[in-house]
């Protein structure tokens, strides 16, 4: 099973948006997987904590 790694970079772009409603010029693309999911579970920790 591969991962689609426009799948993994669509979740911390909206994230950031919906969080900010702003959009930021990062090159998500330039993360590796491990990299997007951590980023991701920051994410996640982040808005709990809100």
């Amino acid at each position: 099973m591969s991962i689609d790694p426009k799948r993994i970079i669509a979740t911390p772009k909206a994230d950031f948006h919906r969080l900010t409603g702003r959009d930021y010029r990062i090159k998500f693309e330039a993360l590796d997987a491990e990299s997007l999911r951590e980023l991701q579970r920051f994410l996640r920790d982040l808005h709990h904590e809100q």
